[in-house]
């Protein structure tokens, strides 16, 4: 199995303020340089039971290790989509695909870097094995509402955007967009 958890060769597109491509350049430049807009996807997975799938980063990413975020996460490589980006980050780190609706885009600032954010919702059909890629992801968890905030409580690293998309959905924010 390769190890995708640091692809710092990777080609990625730079966007302006209105997110229009204005040229490319590689993942280790764009994650240490705020000033190189790019695009990243979300992905927030769901159960029958009302549940989110959170996931908590590789040990050997550079960026946030061990933290919990997104169900799914990625970088959108230079010339894709930002739905195309989704599926294949879905199949990649979690072995199955499913359906997908977009909830939002917006601009996100950390200190190393500035991307827009692109966040997907979808269902885990019942039956379905997840598959987790060790290369990028330690565990994956369902939980709920209550499990999340004593997580919280707990002191888990716990990433802030993620947390405000996991606290509208448990807030049914997202419900209208539910498959």
């Amino acid at each position: 199995m390769v190890d995708k958890s640091n692809t710092p060769d990777e080609i990625v597109d730079v966007v302006n303020e209105k997110d229009e491509v204005v040229g490319q350049s590689t993942k280790g430049v764009v994650n240490s340089d705020p000033s190189f807009v790019h695009r990243e996807i979300g992905v927030l997975i769901y159960n029958s039971q009302g549940k989110i799938l959170i996931q908590q980063r590789s040990a050997k990413k550079t960026m946030y290790p061990l933290w919990w975020i997104m169900s799914v996460a990625g970088h959108v490589k230079s010339g894709q989509t930002y739905e195309q980006t989704a599926h294949m980050e879905l199949q990649e780190e979690l072995g199955f695909d499913t359906n997908l609706v977009f909830y939002h885009k917006e601009k996100l600032s950390y200190p190393d870097e500035t991307h827009f954010a692109s966040g997907f919702l979808g269902k885990i059909p019942d039956g379905i094995t997840i598959k987790v890629d060790p290369t990028e992801i330690e565990d994956v968890r369902f939980v709920s509402e209550h499990e999340l905030e004593g997580m919280v409580k707990k002191g888990d690293k716990i990433d802030q955007y993620s947390l405000k998309d996991f606290r509208k959905f448990f807030g049914g924010e997202f419900d209208k967009l539910k498959l």
